[in-house]
């Protein structure tokens, strides 16, 4: 799950993926400025943060970073 928060800390998109199962193919994941509702946000900067969970042992890694927007 990918969920984008704006510089107040709102969630203004999540986004969840589980389309790549066993593969180790990796393909990009794409955010298009808008938000859960379909608009378009403003320009600016974002945090995303991504949760990715092993099938195999539960285990669930999460990782944070700044994404501007324009």
């Amino acid at each position: 799950e990918i969920s984008i928060y704006n510089i107040s800390g709102q969630r203004v998109k999540t986004i969840t993926e589980s389309r790549y199962g066993t593969s180790t193919r990796i393909e990009p994941i794409v955010w298009d400025g808008t938000s859960d509702n379909g608009s378009k946000l403003p320009a600016g900067v974002y945090i995303y943060n991504v949760f990715v969970t092993n099938g195999k042992s539960e285990k669930t890694s999460a990782y944070s970073k700044l994404v501007i927007s324009n």
